[in-house]
């Protein structure tokens, strides 16, 4: 009975239907992999902590369904070509019943339409690209996924700002000294031999955030002047002391000298001989005879570091001093508000080190009257000795003056109205786990079976043409086409059993 109106369209019609419905399943797949992508795995979604647990734990089993949907709906529009493409070639060459059986049974073992290949050509080429989408389910799912990354973010960072601080006394707009604070925080830095921490922000998901930054502080240019240093009258021997012997009396170990030139530039002239241990029962030390010497000129220097915040759960804060470009000699004449503040921390840290260390072997200890540097972890490169230089003085002494100038970092020095910090804008990277949408395996294991559908789908449309009508696969048509094969009418009514017969 011929068909009118929509019945004539209607297999078409779902053919589109059901690839519609696939790109859709697959986008609403991309937008979920979007959605995800480079967000933490731990988090918080809608403020929802039970929705957040739901999505961590099933992300994979949402992109399987998706996946196995569109998958479906791909397969279904194939069937139904499948069914079109078997109808055109059996009316043409008509089928035997063996060639036909193969033909059906490939929807439950596709490789059987295999061994009739040259009798079935487009239909096991149908049934192999049918078989060939569940590469869908098994590419597509895999697109997202939780990966270690360290992903860039804009972000606010605090930097060095001496600016708007109050490190210095004036007096009519002439230096005078540091404050007492100030003192404080270097010999706070000094003694712990190292910087301060940071002021930092941790990551609301436990990340631990890194950043570069650049800022102005003071920094020392030191040049090594052993050769030309007068030893014998800084740095003397006891009388009594014999090379090699252990040393009996007190020993000058440091002796660091301040000196202001009629510019105003700074610098610091230090002397410093190691104390070797001679490891016997009385803890004896004997004193080395190649000490060394270096000259420091304080300057303004451009700090280059790399902060990483730790990820709040024990890992601490620290920076990287990636390196320090000199500017210019700070002047202690300058009234320029900026260079006054480094002046100032440069002046407290050089009286810090002004002045002499001697060590009395008797007491185990230093004198009294040695400078608090004697203490510093800067003498500590031996367990065994009181005074040894972990390494050499020319490059130790910078290093104290960049801890002294990264610890401004912590936020310490900034007073109620003088902020020591200020707030720039920077990228900063967060090391944690994270979903990672891989597009191009979506779209590559998606846009194959879309293609394949797409393309089967027209030859569908070209097969409904040539054949005049949308075909189903009934089986009682089946068997009217079979050569020499009818249904009686009387077998109209039969049990499907008993309508079969052959010629």
């Amino acid at each position: 009975m011929a068909k009118s109106g929509f019945a004539r369209y209607i297999l078409r019609v779902r053919m589109v239907a059901l690839f519609l419905a696939a790109v859709g399943v697959m986008i609403l797949h991309h937008l979920f992999c979007r959605y995800l992508n480079k967000k933490p795995v731990n988090y918080e979604f809608f403020a929802n902590p039970a929705f957040s647990a739901f999505i961590v734990n099933y992300y994979g089993s949402i992109g399987n369904t998706l996946s196995i949907i569109s998958k479906a709906a791909l397969c279904s529009a194939l069937a139904i070509v499948f069914v079109q493409i078997f109808w055109y070639q059996h009316l043409r060459r008509k089928y035997s019943i063996g060639q036909i059986d193969k033909a059906v049974l490939c929807k439950d073992d596709p490789l059987a339409s295999l061994i009739s290949f040259r009798s079935t050509t487009v239909l096991s080429m149908i049934t192999f690209l049918g078989v060939s989408m569940f590469v869908v389910t098994i590419f597509a799912p895999g697109a997202l996924k939780p990966e270690s990354r360290s992903l860039p973010r804009d972000c606010t960072v605090p930097t060095v700002n001496l600016e708007t601080d109050s490190l210095a006394v004036t007096n009519h707009g002439a230096y005078s000294g540091p404050i007492s604070q100030l003192r404080g925080f270097v010999a706070n830095v000094v003694l712990s031999g190292t910087y301060l921490s940071p002021n930092v922000t941790y990551d609301s998901y436990g990340s631990s955030t890194s950043y570069n930054i650049n800022f102005t502080a003071p920094a020392l240019n030191c040049t090594n002047i052993t050769s030309t240093y007068d030893f014998a009258r800084n740095l003397p021997l006891p009388a009594s002391f014999t090379a090699g012997e252990a040393v009996t009396s007190e020993i000058v170990i440091w002796n660091g000298t301040k000196s202001i030139a009629s510019d105003g530039l700074t610098s610091l002239v230090v002397g410093s001989r190691k104390l070797i241990p001679l490891f016997d029962d009385d803890y004896s030390v004997t004193a080395d005879l190649s000490p060394s010497a270096a000259t420091c000129v304080a300057y303004s220097g451009v700090y280059h570091v790399t902060v990483t915040t730790g990820s709040g759960d024990g890992a601490m804060p620290y920076v990287i001093l990636n390196s320090v470009d000199l500017q210019s000699p700070i002047s202690e004449l300058s009234t320029e508000h900026t260079e006054q503040h480094y002046y100032a921390v440069v002046d407290s840290l050089f009286s810090l080190m002004a002045g002499t260390a001697v060590y009395d072997p008797g007491n185990f200890d230093f004198t009294l009257n040695s400078v608090i540097i004697a203490y510093s972890p800067i003498g500590s490169g031996d367990p065994d000795s009181p005074w040894s230089f972990a390494r050499n003085i020319v490059d130790a002494l910078p290093e104290v003056m960049g801890n002294v100038s990264i610890s401004i970092l912590s936020g310490i020095l900034s007073q109620t109205d003088n902020p020591s910090l200020m707030f720039v804008p920077s990228v900063c990277y967060d090391d944690n786990e994270y979903f990672i949408y891989h597009p191009k395996r979506l779209f590559f294991s998606y846009g194959a079976g879309l293609l394949v559908t797409a393309f089967c789908i027209g030859l569908g449309f070209l097969v409904i043409r040539l054949n005049g009508t949308e075909e189903y696969l009934v089986f009682s048509q089946i068997l009217r086409t079979l050569p020499g094969g009818e249904l009686s009418p009387a077998a109209e009514e039969k049990p499907l059993a008993d309508q079969l017969y052959f010629s």
